[in-house]
């Protein structure tokens, strides 16, 4: 078995491109072993970008970890992390999403449930208007 170390996350180009590099130097049974952790990236983080509503249900979260970090409201959840995906942000900018969001603009989730209310749901209400024939 052959061990590549990377210092990229999951899903990152240094996971593609230690891929490339078992592939084009024919190594089978090869691993990657990630030799950076979330908390590193976490530390890393020098910005959060979070939608108005995702603010608040996050306080806690973002005061306890992110404190010293600026905090720059966004007004979209998923413009966000594609904007973080496409490089439009820096590197070290983190964006408060679900996880269907960072697997549509593949970005890494580095925690999970970090929302103040565990059992808080969000209810969508459809309205639609009805011609009334006088």
């Amino acid at each position: 078995m052959t061990t590549i170390g990377i210092q990229g996350g999951r899903g990152s180009f240094s996971e593609k491109a230690a891929y490339e590099f078992a592939k084009n130097h024919c190594l089978e049974d090869t691993e990657l072993e990630y030799l950076i952790t979330s908390e590193a990236v976490l530390d890393a983080i020098t910005e959060i970008h979070p939608h108005q509503e995702a603010l608040r249900q996050c306080r806690d979260y973002l005061s306890e970890h992110f404190w010293a970090r600026p905090l720059v409201e966004a007004d979209d959840t998923a413009e966000t992390a594609r904007r973080l995906n496409e490089g439009k942000l820096p590197k070290t900018a983190g964006v408060i999403a679900n996880k269907e969001c960072a697997a549509l603009y593949e970005v890494e989730v580095l925690h999970e449930s970090i929302h103040d209310l565990k059992h808080n749901l969000t209810l969508l209400l459809g309205i639609k208007t009805l011609d009334y024939d006088d």
